[in-house]
């Protein structure tokens, strides 16, 4: 089954070498080559011809699909496609009947431009196979030496390994190149070469790629001293013929693909690492730094022209069809010939405008003498350049076809100038004039029909096209008229038209190429508007959702990296669009546009900038009123909810509540100036639903807090007079009546019984110890047991005994001195006997408790000194002046 013959890829195969049916002849389709090599973008272009040889059924044309889709997608990393998808162009299909006849190119050249700014047309061609059960060894011969002369890269499709007879296929090649290499400064015939070994059988030895490839390489074509002198002979002639020898070795297809007879090229039935290799042979062998110019075969060190090429295979065709075998003598003969035929014709051409600047209209004939002198000048620079454009002229023992030409190009002069003598009057005049004024008409045609050529020019559509090439075409012929007005002399006339009349048909048949031209251009801005609106509305799109007023502003930096991210891809969806579209080949359209879809991005990128800047500004001033309202109400509200502060009525907390929101919102509205544009930016409306919702979370919390400080003050209270209870019954139980007598008892008792109410309390209280209401009500506890401990002993102790209590606590403030403190005050009070009769029985009584004191071992003393309340104590002795 046929595979790429009917897939639409932006181009298709043009057949240019064909065999005649029933016949051993080939044919040159040259209107078909020349509409390739002529096209308007290739025309003054280097060009890199890529063609395929080898046997028959080994891949070529499959492989030279490989090729065209990378140069077809060469910008994408994914150039091969989809797993499911084709791969197309060249006809090829499964099985042991051949496909391709003779030899074909690909409609569409493939610019590429190199890092020097230098861009190259990349034409690709796609070959009979050879040596096959229909094609003899001559038409196989003719083939490949057609391929090697036309192509400045040629694959050489071999199978398994190189064996000794793929190398014996090149020996005509390799001989010719020998022969060839004596022409003139080293040139070698042919460029590059490289062995492409398919299913290589020996990875283990040498690994697959290039660089496995050389090394294969070398050894093949390593000359050793066992090998035969021919074998030897072959080698060295191969290094001498190609200016560039390299080697790659592919791994298998994959049997799905091989065994499949209706094998597509489908990505998926090929072995993973077939296509790894595929992806690293293909780009290397059509990188722009690679890619070979094609040399001028018959000007020394000039590259290849279009008209040259289509030449080259006319002549060669020829030639063969002459019945001449392609041998390695015929071959040098053949192209020696061909450079000293094209040299001739370049230094004819020189010889006639040179003798065209002597023999002028309107200026008077020279003398014969003058003539003559201008002839040898003029035959002398002639013969110059047929030796400098001549490699093989250099050489004419070797190469005596080129002594042949140019003693051919000495007579042709010789006859020309007789012919100028003879007629140097005024037809020749007329002649000339008409030959000058032709050019300069055309020139002037090709200027008015400039604006149609020029790749960045407007479109005009066919009938402007030709409104405008009539127009050129009357001002060329008025031109014409013009530059010819003084030939009026009735014999002169007929030469006027006639020439008059050339010139005509070649404008009128110019026509097509500028018809087809616009219409290319057409489609390439069609085409480019269509992906330029596309991208555009990708860029809006990503950038509209992160400048949107209802979306977070970005900060100046993410912005502007979001800018460059999102025109990055809009660029390069743009370009997408081109691919495998002829649009591709009018690259200053396609540019021009894409220079108009940055420039237009870069300008709404500043509308995008204002826009999220004025949403920041928003954002920011929405925020600050925000924080300052919230921080408003929550001063207002915490004033009355705190947690040292006592809860508060429900009823007042909601209404304070209330009030406190009303005047926040009011606050949050007046601080932010975008309030008047709420419609505009919706951040204002939803930072005041988010204002009202932290208001009513902070209410709810607030609530909360009452609640429980309600629940923590009505526990405190309960649990302080329970306990509080539970001391006064205590003492009451314990003590039902008591004396001064029993103070120490009822001191422990207090102790006591407090000590368990303050645990009750904090048992009751438990977790909730250091709440500011729980330790109120815990003072307040002890401070109300004090009390009444205190307002127990004021009603047993009369005045005497808080005296001599007093001095207790006084002279145990002492201790450890306490004997020497005793003994000091009793001094004092025995001192005063006498003149203080009115306190003697207090005396006696203080004078017997301090002996009584003295006798207490040190800790009972020590457990005396919590038995009062010191501070009443002393305040009551100080009030009967006992303790000074």
């Amino acid at each position: 089954m046929n595979s790429g013959a009917d897939i639409n890829m932006g181009g298709r195969v043009v057949p240019i070498v064909v065999q005649k049916e029933g016949s051993r002849e080939f044919g040159l389709n040259e209107e078909a080559l020349m509409s390739v090599l002529h096209r308007p973008e290739v025309r003054d272009t280097a060009l890199c011809v890529v063609s395929i040889a080898g046997a028959f059924r080994k891949g070529k044309s499959f492989f030279m699909n490989c090729l065209l889709k990378y140069c077809m997608n060469k910008d994408s990393p994914d150039w091969l496609g989809e797993q499911l998808q084709s791969i197309g162009g060249f006809v090829w299909r499964a099985g042991m009947e051949r496909e391709t006849t003779g030899i074909s190119i690909w409609s569409e050249p493939f610019l590429f431009t190199k890092s020097t700014g230098e861009k190259v047309a990349v034409i690709l061609m796609d070959t009979q196979g050879t040596f096959d059960l229909e094609t003899s060894a001559q038409e196989s011969t003719f083939i490949f030496a057609l391929t090697l002369l036309a192509s400045s890269v040629t694959v050489y499709n071999l199978m398994n390994q190189i064996q000794e007879d793929d190398l014996m296929n090149l020996q005509t090649f390799s001989s010719y190149g020998v022969l060839a290499q004596e022409n003139s400064q080293g040139t070698r015939s042919f460029q590059k070469l490289m062995f492409l070994v398919r299913d290589w059988s020996h990875p283990t030895t040498h690994a697959y790629g290039h660089k496995g490839g050389q090394v294969v390489l070398e050894k093949v074509l390593n000359v050793k001293e066992e090998q035969e002198p021919a074998h030897q002979r072959l080698r060295q002639g191969l290094r001498q013929s190609f200016e560039e020898l390299e080697c790659y070795l592919m791994p298998h297809i994959g049997l799905s693909a091989s065994q499949d007879p209706n094998f597509k090229g489908q990505l998926e039935q090929l072995h993973p690492l077939f296509v790894e290799h595929l992806k690293l042979l293909v780009p290397r062998l059509l990188a722009p730094e690679n890619l070979v110019v094609k040399r001028s075969c018959v000007t020394l060190g000039k590259p290849a022209t279009a008209d040259e090429l289509v030449e080259l295979c006319r002549t060669f065709i020829k030639f063969f069809n002459n019945e001449n075998l392609v041998q390695a003598t015929s071959m040098v003969e053949l192209m020696s010939s061909m450079a000293s035929e094209a040299a001739r014709i370049r230094a004819l051409e020189a010889y006639r405008e040179a003798m065209d600047l002597i023999i002028k209209p309107d200026v008077e004939d020279p003398q014969a003498a003058v003539l003559v002198e201008h002839h040898f000048e003029s035959s002398k620079k002639a013969l110059s350049v047929y030796a400098k454009d001549n490699p093989y002229a250099k050489n004419c023992a070797v190469f005596p076809i080129a002594d042949e030409i140019r003693e051919k190009l000495k007579s042709e002069m010789e006859e020309m100038f007789v012919v100028t003598i003879r007629t140097n009057g005024e037809e020749q005049k007329a002649r000339s004039s008409c030959a000058a004024a032709s050019k300069k008409a055309k020139k002037a045609y090709k200027k008015a029909m400039s604006p149609i050529n020029s790749l960045t020019g407007d479109v005009l559509g066919a009938s402007s096209v030709l409104k405008l090439h009539s127009d050129s075409k009357d001002q060329a012929m008025t031109a014409y008229d013009e530059e010819t007005k003084n030939i009026v002399k009735t014999e002169l006339l007929s030469l006027r038209n006639e020439i008059r009349a050339q010139l005509e048909e070649e404008i009128d048949h110019s026509i097509e190429s500028y018809v087809e031209m616009d219409e290319r251009k057409h489609r390439a801005r069609t085409l480019s508007n269509a992906a330029y609106n596309k991208a555009l509305q990708m860029y809006e799109e990503a950038m509209d959702k992160v400048t949107s007023f209802d979306q977070e502003p970005l900060d100046v930096s993410s912005l502007n990296k979001k800018h460059l991210t999102s025109k990055d891809e809009a660029i390069a969806a743009y370009q997408r669009e081109h691919q495998n579209s002829e649009s591709i080949n009018l690259i200053p359209v396609v540019n021009e546009m894409k220079w108009q879809l940055e420039r237009t991005i870069d300008i709404k990128y500043a509308s995008y900038s204002e826009s999220n800047a004025r949403n920041s500004d928003a954002h920011s001033c929405s925020k600050v009123a925000q924080c300052q309202s919230l921080a408003s109400y929550k001063e207002k509200i915490d004033s009355i909810i705190h947690p040292n502060i006592d809860y508060v009525d429900f009823t007042f907390l909601e209404n304070q509540h209330l009030a406190a929101k009303t005047q926040t919102c009011a606050l949050y509205d007046e601080g932010n100036r975008y309030t008047i544009n709420r419609e505009e930016f919706p951040v204002v409306n939803k930072l005041r639903a988010l204002l009202v919702k932290d208001i009513n979370e902070k209410y709810a919390h607030c609530v909360k807090l009452n609640g429980h400080a309600q629940q923590v003050w009505s526990c405190s209270e309960e649990a302080y007079k329970e306990a509080l209870t539970s001391y006064t019954d205590n003492i009451s139980n314990a003590h039902p009546t008591t004396s001064s007598r029993d103070i120490s008892e009822l001191d422990k008792s207090h102790h006591k019984f407090k000590n368990e109410a303050l645990c009750f309390y904090t048992e009751k209280n438990k977790g909730k110890e250091n709440i500011p209401v729980v330790m109120k009500f815990k003072a307040k506890l002890e401070k109300e047991i004090e009390k009444r401990y205190n307002d127990t002993l004021s009603d047993i102790l009369d005045e005497s005994e808080w005296g001599l209590a007093a001095a207790t606590v006084k002279v145990i403030s002492y201790f450890p001195g306490a004997k020497r403190a005793m003994a000091k005050e009793t001094k004092v009070f025995d001192g005063n006997q006498e003149s203080n009769q009115e306190n003697k029985d207090d005396n006696t009584k203080f004078g017997s408790a301090c002996r009584m004191l003295l006798a207490v071992r040190h800790e009972n003393v020590t457990a005396n000194l919590s038995k009062f309340d010191s501070k009443n104590l002393i305040e009551k002795s100080d009030s009967k002046n006992f303790l000074i």
